[in-house]
């Protein structure tokens, strides 16, 4: 769990900033931001997941996911979406790979015999509230290029429902991890 502290430190600091920057109008600190945070991002939840699925060689998986997800971010920044640019490559890619790591991770816990209440299964909340937000992230940016192009009216509506999506879902992570430490606390006493 130390992994999902660790992710919603980044996160929040990450949502921070680019709100700031987008009600500042500063677009170009924001999507350098997004291109920072989404490397970080990727490493942390590939972190976490294989760790979570309890991977034969999880430490040689972590160590190459370590080292492709910097590699694939930089490769995406010289040669596809600069800096300034929008990082919809990298964020459609995380999107995919943490939708099918949930599903996995939901699927393992499914199959264990060994896990009763799974509906209070911290792992399993964060598959699923994992899940939901990158199937909307998914959904997002998959359009909003489209969108904007065609000048779509409700751009920004939909820009807004998916800042509400994340803020959800970090809250609901922040809950699962909360009430995952005070489970541990009265098991120990």
């Amino acid at each position: 769990m130390r992994l999902v502290v660790i992710y919603l430190l980044v996160a929040s600091a990450s949502e921070c900033a680019s709100y700031l920057d987008y009600a500042n109008k500063q677009y170009l600190t924001k999507t350098v931001i997004s291109h920072l945070y989404s490397i970080i991002e990727a490493m942390i939840l590939s972190s976490y997941f294989i760790y979570a699925n309890k991977s034969y060689h999880h430490r040689k998986f972590i160590i190459a996911a370590l080292v492709f997800w910097p590699s694939l971010g930089l490769l995406n920044i010289a040669f596809l979406q600069p800096v300034n640019g929008l990082n919809s490559n990298v964020i459609l890619l995380e999107s995919f790979i943490f939708i099918t790591l949930s599903l996995y991770s939901i699927y393992a816990l499914l199959k264990d015999e060994m896990v009763f209440g799974l509906r209070h299964n911290s792992q399993f909340q964060f598959s699923i509230i994992s899940l939901v937000m990158w199937s909307s992230t998914l959904f997002f940016w998959a359009t909003i290029r489209i969108l904007y192009r065609n000048r779509w009216p409700h751009v920004h509506t939909l820009m807004d429902i998916q800042v509400i999506i994340n803020t959800l879902a970090y809250l609901a992570i922040t809950a699962t991890l909360l009430n995952s430490i005070k489970k541990k606390t009265i098991e120990n006493v």
